[in-house]
């Protein structure tokens, strides 16, 4: 796999970041509402 090619990285990714976003933002402490800045982070797939 190449995490060159957009839709293989969303393919592979896409089914961890839904696992993985909700506790990302809870060891971050960020409460809804916030805002979030996502650099360099892919697609933004964690912060939605």
């Amino acid at each position: 796999m190449s995490f060159s090619n957009a839709g293989a990285y969303d393919r592979f990714m896409g089914r961890y970041s839904v696992l993985l976003a909700p506790q990302l933002a809870d060891l971050a402490g960020i409460a809804a509402g916030q805002r979030v800045l996502d650099v360099g982070c892919g697609p933004g797939a964690l912060t939605g």
